[in-house]
């Protein structure tokens, strides 16, 4: 929200900008993209020459570049290069070839015409690995339900595998310091969902459309259910101090996901303890257990992403 001094909160640069309030800091303390002001309270407080600044910035990133080589650059240099951009480019001596992975990416590709750039695309990772090494596409853009460190070491590989390549990440949940390896990897991410326009920096100009292998079947996705569960990324004490701080959210959100942790954690633990009679009832215990994991997985990351957004400390 705008302040009668001119002042954006956090929050607020993230919803004018459209950059996550997780890659505002990054570019602020790693890569010393702006100087940001503090609160009496320690609260970052952005003026709008900042927030000017970051606009600047995303369209630039956006556009390919990568964010440590622009943090240095003053604001005239960064609207030159925003200029230069504007121009339309030479067509190159050859059209651009792209690798996609896995389900919803490839709908945005063809709503906005692109589908025969596209020269990989594939649901099963060791079958798409395979094939962009063998094929050396000029971009990979990946789609990840869920970021941990084996899917992040999983995109390093093949990001070194294709060196010349290109490579964006379109991620759902993910810690901070996954999105992190990832970035430093040189590995551009966006969080899902993705509209056409999303993508278009990354499939430049089109190659011959390529027909689909024949005889292809739908392949096991890249995340597997039945993988053991991740770790807790939240305390007791952790949980119960996210759900008492009070949150700019008229809904309460924080303080609603840290109750809905807390309970998944309760039937996590109970279900791994239950009294089995038989085999048959041991495996659905075995089952629930798993599933309430995964569960609570999933909403530990959206509790994380909304403490963040709203400066909530754990």
């Amino acid at each position: 929200m705008l302040s009668k001094t001119g002042s954006y909160s956090i929050r607020a640069v993230a919803r004018l900008t459209g950059l996550a309030a997780h890659t505002l800091r990054l570019w602020e303390e790693r890569y010393g993209a702006l100087e940001v002001a503090r609160s009496p309270g320690g609260h970052r407080v952005y003026s709008a020459d900042n927030v000017a600044r970051l606009a600047r910035l995303k369209r630039l990133v956006d556009q390919g570049h990568r964010i440590s080589a622009l943090a240095s650059l003053p604001d005239p240099e960064l609207d030159e290069r925003l200029a230069s951009a504007a121009q339309p480019p030479a067509p190159p001596e050859e059209p651009a070839r792209a690798a996609v992975f896995v389900e919803s990416l490839p709908a945005a590709i063809r709503a906005a015409g692109l589908e025969s750039r596209v020269q990989v695309s594939d649901r099963d990772w060791v079958r798409f690995q395979r094939a962009c090494v063998a094929s050396q596409p000029d971009a990979l853009l990946l789609e990840l339900p869920e970021v941990d460190a084996a899917i992040v070491r999983d995109v390093i590989a093949l990001r070194s595998e294709c060196p010349q390549a290109h490579v964006a990440a379109v991620f759902h949940f993910a810690r901070r310091a996954d999105l992190d390896s990832l970035h430093d990897a040189g590995v551009h991410t966006l969080q899902a969902p993705v509209a056409a326009t999303d993508v278009w920096w990354l499939v430049r100009q089109a190659p011959q459309p390529v027909a689909p292998a024949p005889g292809a079947s739908p392949a096991p996705a890249l995340i597997d259910p039945g993988k053991a569960p991740a770790p807790r990324q939240f305390t007791a004490g952790q949980l119960m101090r996210l759900a008492e701080q009070s949150s700019a959210v008229a809904c309460e959100c924080p303080a609603h996901l840290a109750q809905l942790v807390q309970g998944l954690n309760a039937f996590e633990a109970y279900s791994a303890s239950c009294e089995n009679s038989s085999p048959e009832d041991a495996a659905l215990h075995a089952l629930l257990h798993r599933e309430t994991a995964r569960a609570r997985a999933i909403m530990e990351n959206a509790l994380a992403r909304v403490a963040e957004a709203e400066g909530l400390e754990s």
